[in-house]
């Protein structure tokens, strides 16, 4: 039973044999359907490249490609294997099949543009091996197809296997990632990469003009900043991307490397001004304000020194450098967003776009997502999103600042109508106070010093008369001088009662409000948290008197109220005067209007001492003024 058993799984393991042992499994088979579909399509030769690590670099193509290194390749298991930074020497193998017969034009292309040194070795009709030479190294201008990515076309020939060698040399991290294009299906995808790539540039060009515009209009340097970034970032690109080398062509030894190397670094320190000042965290984040600037002569040594640093740790300074800035500048807008600075949120989603465009190339690389168009430019479609949103946001700020303007405007022009009513009721008021005075005084000691003359002149005509008729006139000289001195006083304490000064404001506010009380009729109860009489500056206690007394005018001549509550409240640090009363209540409109003279003086004397006054009223249930002023009660005890 054992046995019938071990017969019936042994076509199985006879399969599975087989499969391990398929001397094709790690060919490229080229077909009709294979044909028909690259015209299309891209074919990833990853996990068909067999790769050979030549540490002391001795091996030579000869060497590469004898039977007995043969063995000593190596196939990997997942796309874009990644060797990270080596001084090794790579040697690669690619094996292909033809049995199309279609002398199909196929073009290898290098997808990692960062390899320096990429030689093509393959056997002429002779039988030699000649070699290709491509890489970042080389002047794209030299190349068949002027693109960085392009290593060679690939001469094929029916059913026969062609083996292909690739050297690889570089200073870069060994990323090894190449394609299978036909010639009509790369040139389609040039097509719409170069589409995609003028749109992109343009728009940065766009935003580098708009944004400049608004430097120029308005001097302020956070427009500067974005404009240095996104210039950086454009100049990184244009290398990047292989323009640099296929327009103007190298310049200087690896300049490949070093142009976008600096670009980055300067990208890093615009990038670092741009936060400050964006994100106004002189204002909002005193601390990161420090830290930034710090940050920003960090970089701008790390430019200077990173001309004698080999690529390798060039490369790494770069990426901590801009990843570190890019996660601090995530914490300082959360907290300046916290704090309440608006433009945050701009910062935060402009961001967003970085940060999902660094995950999507992770992704990518770490093949959990297909190598397409979309993955390919993640991050290119993520900066062109944070450049696009920061440029709106810079600009919502000018509009945002125009209508603060105009507000303002609204106004200081509101404030200059109420000054100037402000200037005509003083003038008005000024005038009546003459007015009065000069009518009592006429009236009251005109009419009283002449009734003093006739009496003293007819005491000088009746100097033989009885005493009792003198002493008649002399108590009615006296009642006439007593008047006269009350009148004195009475106008003296209107213009500035003596009890403020002698007393002090509790006390003066207290006699005031039972005078109010005689005079009106309308109860007032006053309030005091201190029975101390407290000590003030002496203009502040008379504009806090005057406030008191304005008050009580408004509620005898508006109000209707029948009693007034008086509070004065004395903290450490401020002084609080409330005067509520119970009348009808003092309508909003009143409150804003800039024909209100009272309320408006009563502002103004506040202003002065960097105090507070809020007027409010409730339909029949009253209105409620109350004064805040500072006050240190340690430096006045």
């Amino acid at each position: 039973m054992k046995i019938n058993k071990a017969l019936f799984l042994l076509p199985f393991l006879n399969l599975v044999i087989l499969c391990f042992a398929n001397p094709s499994r790690n060919k490229l088979i080229i077909d009709e359907k294979f044909i028909s579909n690259i015209a299309e399509i891209e074919v990833k030769l990853d996990k068909l490249i067999g790769v050979i690590e030549d540490k002391d670099g001795s091996l030579d193509i000869d060497k590469a490609t004898s039977p007995e290194m043969q063995d000593n390749y190596r196939y990997s298991n997942i796309y874009s294997p990644n060797f990270g930074f080596s001084n090794s020497t790579f040697w690669l193998k690619i094996q292909i099949v033809d049995s199309s017969g279609s002398k199909n034009n196929l073009l290898l292309i290098n997808n990692y543009n960062s390899l320096e040194f990429v030689s093509l070795y393959y056997k002429n009709e002779h039988g030699e091996f000649v070699e290709s030479e491509s890489g970042a190294a080389v002047n794209v201008a030299m190349k068949n197809i002027k693109t960085i990515g392009y290593v060679s076309n690939l001469n094929l020939r029916k059913n026969e296997d062609a083996v292909f060698y690739l050297k690889v040399k570089t200073a870069s991290p060994v990323i090894l990632s190449f394609s299978l294009w036909s010639h009509e299906g790369y040139i389609n995808e040039r097509t719409a990469l170069l589409f995609f790539d003028g749109l992109l540039f343009g728009i940065l060009c766009l935003m580098i003009c708009y944004n400049t515009f608004l430097y120029i209009s308005i001097k302020q340097t956070r427009y500067l900043f974005y404009v240095l970034y996104v210039t950086a970032y454009t100049v990184f690109l244009f290398v990047d991307k292989g323009y640099y080398s296929a327009f103007i062509g190298m310049l200087f030894q690896r300049d490949y490397y070093i142009i976008p190397g600096e670009a980055l670094t300067f990208l890093g320190l615009f990038w670092l001004l741009l936060t400050r000042d964006y994100l106004e965290t002189k204002t909002y984040f005193p601390v990161a304000y420090k830290i930034l600037n710090i940050l920003a002569v960090y970089t701008c040594v790390t430019i200077m020194i990173s001309l004698f640093l080999p690529i390798n740790i060039l490369v790494a300074v770069f990426t901590i450098n801009d990843l570190s800035f890019f996660v601090l500048g995530i914490i300082i807008s959360v907290v300046t967003l916290k704090r309440g600075h608006k433009l945050s949120k701009f910062y935060i989603l402009a961001l967003s776009g970085t940060v999902i465009g660094l995950f999507i190339i992770a992704a990518k690389n770490s093949n959990i997502l297909p190598l397409n168009f979309w993955t390919e430019n993640a991050l290119q479609l993520g900066i062109l999103w944070e450049t696009v949103i920061l440029s709106y946001s810079l600009g919502y700020r000018m509009s945002d600042l125009e209508k603060r303007v105009q507000e303002r405007t609204f106004e200081l022009s509101n404030r200059t109508e109420e000054l100037k009513n402000l200037s005509e009721h003083l003038q008005n008021v000024r005038e009546q106070e003459r007015k009065y005075l000069a009518t009592e005084i006429h009236d009251e000691f005109g009419g009283m010093l002449s009734a003093l003359k006739i009496d003293v002149l007819s005491l000088q005509d009746n100097s033989q008369s009885n005493s009792k008729n003198k002493n008649e006139k002399i108590s009615s000289m006296i009642k006439f001088i007593d008047s006269s001195i009350k009148k004195v006083q009475k106008f003296s304490a209107e213009l500035r009662p003596e009890i403020l000064d002698d007393l002090g404001l509790s006390d003066a506010i207290d006699w005031y409000g039972e005078e109010f009380e005689k005079r009106s009729g309308i109860k007032c109860n006053f309030h005091r948290n201190e029975d101390d009489e407290l000590i003030i500056n002496t203009e502040l206690a008379l504009t806090l008197f005057r406030i008191f007394q304005e008050t009580l005018t408004n509620v005898l001549r508006h109000s209707k109220a029948n009693e007034v509550n008086i509070y004065l409240v004395v903290n450490d640090d401020e002084i609080i005067l409330t005067i509520k009363d119970n009348g009808i209540g003092i309508p909003q409109e009143k409150i804003d209007d800039p024909k209100s003279i009272g309320l408006i003086g009563m502002r103004e004397r506040i202003n002065k001492w960097n105090g507070s006054i809020k007027i409010s009223g409730s339909f029949n249930l009253g209105t409620e003024v109350k004064i805040r002023v500072g006050y240190d009660k340690s430096n006045n005890s």
